[in-house]
This record gives structure tokens, C-alpha cells and sequence, in this order.
């Protein structure tokens, strides 16, 4: 899980097949979350425990040296496929709360979140703090699942209560927004 480190240290082509900068991030990337497909080995801690070291290293190796919406994409979209191969802490920590702390809205009461959200101008930060908010919603869900099975414990009930809430103010926002459609669907999905 070793990260290259013998690039140059800023690529800003846009076009990802002539940038060795983003092909690269992409096989490290790809090599780190293929092994998490498979159900045996994603379960054994130490194993989980390289791969959350090795992402950090390599989302700190290349946020400086791509476009930033490249990065931004990459990052959600890891977080997306870690989400499908149930590692929901991962997808937690290193990808939906890595943007959303880099944006300030990490743990935002929902007041201060509608406020962000309805500010936000340009449709593809807007695309991506959805997506991120939905994503850390959907792995804060399992992760309270996994833990406390019939929410017997009154700070999982909290939690639930401030994820639905959540959701709910991404619905609203979405639907302002018509591109964005589709996030609110997903959005009321998730609530049911």
C-alpha cells in the first residue's frame, strides 16, 4: 500500500488520459478498494486498518496535484464504492466527512446546513455536498445498525433523529434545484 510520491507535484490537465498524475491516483485508488469486494478479507481488522491508513496517505499524496473537482469527484465516488462494499466507517471517515469537513459542514445543525446549501451557486459543489451529505447519512444509518441492532441506546435514537433530518433538508434543497432532482429521490428513499 505504499504511495507514489516520485510525481510532479501539480498536473492541472483537465483531460485525465494525457494527466499521469490522475491515472496514477486512479490505479492506487482502484487497488486499494478492489480487495474490499470481497467478503473474507474486508472483514479482518488489520486488513481494514491498512487500507484506512493507506487512503489517507494517498487522498493527502494528491488533493494538492489534481484539479480540485477532479479530486472532489474521485473522492465521492470512492466513498460511493466503498458504500457498495459495506465498509461504511471507511466511507465515513475518508471520503463524505473528509468533504464535508473540508467545506465546514461536518456535524452542522440542520439550520446551518440549509443555510450552506441554499448559498452554494455553482451546481457541481452543490451535486457534490449532496452527495456527500446522503452518503455520511446512509453509513451514520448502518454504522447505528451494526452497533445497536434495535436502537435500545437513546444516543442512537439521537443519531437517527439528526440523520433524518438531515435528509429531509437535502430533500427540500434538492428540489429547488431541478438538475438535482434525482438527489431528492434518492434523498426520500433513503428516509423510508
Amino acid at each position: 500500500f505504499g504511495v507514489q510520491s516520485s510525481l510532479p507535484k501539480c498536473y492541472t490537465d483537465v483531460e485525465a488520459k494525457a494527466n499521469p498524475v490522475f491515472v496514477r491516483f486512479k490505479k492506487e485508488l482502484n487497488y486499494l478498494i478492489a480487495p474490499l469486494k470481497v467478503e473474507k478479507i474486508s472483514q479482518k481488522p488489520e486488513f481494514l486498518l491498512k487500507i484506512s491508513d493507506a487512503l489517507f496517505k494517498v487522498w493527502n499524496c494528491y488533493e494538492g496535484r489534481l484539479p480540485h473537482r477532479s479530486f472532489v469527484h474521485q473522492l465521492i465516488g470512492a466513498g460511493d464504492s466503498l458504500c457498495t462494499a459495506k465498509e461504511y466507517q471507511l466511507a465515513k471517515t475518508h471520503c463524505y466527512g473528509r468533504y464535508l469537513s473540508s467545506v465546514g459542514m461536518l456535524g452542522k445543525a440542520s439550520t446551518e446546513l440549509k443555510s450552506y446549501l441554499s448559498n452554494v451557486q455553482d451546481s457541481d459543489t452543490f451535486i457534490y455536498a449532496l452527495r456527500a451529505l446522503i452518503g455520511d447519512v446512509l453509513c451514520t444509518y448502518h454504522i447505528l445498525e451494526q452497533n445497536d441492532p434495535v436502537t435500545a441506546l437513546a444516543s442512537s435514537l439521537d443519531s437517527s433523529m439528526m440523520a433524518l433530518e438531515c435528509l429531509r433538508v437535502c430533500s427540500e434543497e434538492a428540489l429547488k434545484r431541478e438538475p438535482c432532482y434525482w438527489l431528492a429521490h434518492n434523498s426520500i428513499l433513503l428516509t423510508y
